[in-house]
């Protein structure tokens, strides 16, 4: 496949992500999202699954729940109820039977401090012996200062990448 294809793929799946992300409380429709991206629906699914590594359908799902398991942190005074429409679940029973099926523990858990155990767990997982071993390694450099700026508004660019 050429470049200008590969990198053309690429730009209508970030349209379609974009969209997605846009609109997460609202119903998502496979065919409206093919759409967007200006492929069949057969077709979209394909390349979809091969740029992003999961599904249409799952990739949604997985979005709404961490965009809720979010909102459940940092906005405490909306209910589960009320975060789970915002995220685009039908039901508050569907969403926290997918909540507790992603993450291993309930809304009101999750809400409660059992993120801190998932986001510690999954973080000592994602790292490998040789990666652990580095960082040891590295906590007896001596590292440069770090400081902290405020700088003014500016406008940016950013490049999607996956891999």
């Amino acid at each position: 496949m050429s470049l200008n294809t590969e990198l053309n793929r690429q730009s209508r799946i970030n349209d379609v992500l974009y969209h997605i992300h846009q609109t997460i409380s609202e119903p998502q429709n496979a065919t409206e999202l093919a759409q967007i991206a200006a492929y069949s629906r057969f077709h979209f699914h394909r390349c979809f699954k091969q740029l992003t590594g999961e599904n249409v359908n799952d990739y949604i799902r997985r979005t709404r729940l961490e965009r809720c398991a979010n909102l459940l942190i940092f906005s405490p005074g909306l209910t589960v109820q009320d975060a789970a429409l915002q995220c685009g679940f039908q039901s508050p029973a569907s969403f926290s039977q997918a909540f507790k099926k992603h993450f291993g523990r309930s809304p009101k858990q999750w809400r409660d401090g059992g993120y801190d155990d998932y986001s510690r767990k999954n973080y000592q997982q994602s790292w490998s012996e040789e990666l652990q071993q580095r960082m040891q390694h590295a906590k007896h450099l001596s590292l440069p200062m770090v400081t902290i700026q405020r700088l003014a508004p500016q406008t940016v660019a950013y490049v999607r990448h996956q891999g």
